[in-house]
């Protein structure tokens, strides 16, 4: 979330320095859900900063380094999986990082790709070891500090019931499609579909959707790759990872599985890219109904400023309506987005939060001027429907949010939990049509 600067003024500067000192503790011990594979919206916590010595030594990590960090600090209960944006700063090469569960092998699959001199982030799923320690690993010729924010969590305390349906099992990292070794690049405008059940650990039954992490290799034109429960048409307003052309770049996203028990990988561009799908675990088939599981959807528009609002100024925090009143709301505890930036005239950061407290010291989505960049995430959900988000730039910028699914709050006395439900999804679908 650093931005770089060659001759800052004295009010850069100093913003430069708050953003680069200013920590989040873990903080009195947070509990998460006890049903296993449920989610908690713990808020935004800095667990890694090797620049600040957060979650390790004060020192960057060398060319082909792994560090390890306690990546649950501060939670009290089994932890099966974590939510973690991860953002790579000052690199000296390009290359990229991997994250995993400490003690195990490095996973094929990388994390992060970034190119020399540019911060980078992405947003991950990853289980970690029993004692809830992560590794890090450096896969570049250079040097690199290194950030970890934890968005979330997900219980453990034993296997996940295959009846509670929306309820995450975290798997490690496995690779299950690379267009570089079978079935070519991925043409212009062209689909393909990737097999997710039975492969990859996730079993051949009773799944809705999957975590994957989508990265695109080489593209030879600017674009974007849209994945889905089934093939999306040309004119698809929404967009799982953007890039540019020869840009080496990844992204998180939860994708609902097709009859046929695969998914669809979209190129838009007008070139050719190669694509790589790594699956990071599947959630339950059945309907969600446990606070903390997760309803699957196929990814709808609710946020565009370019066409609804403004464009969003520097340094200034907005809040958006993405679909609910404070009638609908309280069925939600958090979204799962796609948070893109377009065109921003500054290099700089974006963090999106509920608004409740401060301005968090974590970010979503780090970007550079003039370079359109998305970013998936778990955002917490506001009582009265609306997300915040903070514009950690020195130019304007426009924001569109993506709704990939939804993250259930407490309905326990609801008389009609499932009816709420229905309910809330259609408010925000009918919000999307009319904006």
């Amino acid at each position: 979330m650093n931005i770089r600067l060659t001759r800052p003024t004295v009010a850069v500067a100093a913003l430069v320095v708050a953003l680069t000192t200013t920590l989040t503790t873990a903080g009195p011990a947070s509990a998460v859900p006890v049903t296993p594979g449920t989610y908690s919206s713990a808020g935004a916590t800095r667990v890694l900063d090797t620049r600040a010595g957060t979650g390790a030594p004060t020192a960057r990590l060398a060319a082909g380094a792994t560090l390890i960090f306690p990546a649950t600090a501060g939670l009290v209960t089994p932890v099966s999986a974590l939510a973690l944006n991860i953002t790579v700063v000052d690199p000296t090469a390009s290359g990229f990082v991997t994250v995993w569960a400490s003690g195990a092998p490095r996973v094929s699959g990388s994390t992060v790709n970034f190119l020399a001199g540019r911060v980078t982030a992405n947003a991950t799923i990853v289980r970690p070891a029993l004692d809830g320690a992560v590794s890090v690993y450096n896969g570049s010729a250079g040097t690199i500090d290194v950030l970890a924010d934890r968005t979330g969590a997900w219980s453990g305390g034993g296997p996940v019931d295959p009846g509670t349906g929306g309820a995450l099992n975290a798997l490690t990292s496995t690779r299950l499609v690379d267009t570089r070794a079978t079935g070519g690049a991925l043409a212009a405008m062209a689909a393909r579909k990737v097999a997710v059940l039975g492969h990859g650990g996730v079993p051949a039954t009773n799944v809705s959707s999957v975590a994957v992490n989508l990265t695109v290799v080489s593209p030879t034109a600017s674009g974007y790759l849209a994945a889905g429960a089934e093939v999306a048409q040309p004119a698809a307003r929404t967009s799982s990872l953007n890039f540019l052309a020869g840009q080496n770049r990844a992204n998180l996203a939860l994708v609902p599985v097709n009859p046929d028990g695969t998914i669809t990988v979209v190129n838009y561009s007008a070139g050719s890219a190669q694509v790589l799908v790594d699956v990071l675990g599947y959630f339950n088939d059945g309907t969600p109904s446990v606070a903390g599981s997760y309803l699957p959807s196929t990814a709808f528009r609710v946020v565009d400023t370019r066409t609804t609002a403004s464009a969003l100024p520097a340094l200034t925090t907005r809040r958006l309506a993405v679909g609910f009143d404070t009638g609908t709301a309280f069925v939600f505890q958090a979204l799962a987005v796609n948070i893109t930036v377009v065109t921003p005239q500054s290099s700089g950061y974006l963090t999106a939060w509920d608004g409740v407290g401060g301005l968090p010291s974590t970010s979503n989505n780090n970007f550079f001027a003039g370079v359109t960049s998305a970013s998936s995430t778990i955002v917490p959900l506001n009582p009265d429907g609306t997300v915040t988000i903070y514009n950690g730039s020195y130019g304007n910028l426009d924001v569109i949010i993506d709704i990939d699914g939804f993250v259930l709050a407490d309905l326990t006395g609801n008389v009609a939990p499932q009816a709420a439900v229905k309910r809330a999804v259609a408010s925000a679908r009918q919000f999307s049509a009319h904006h």
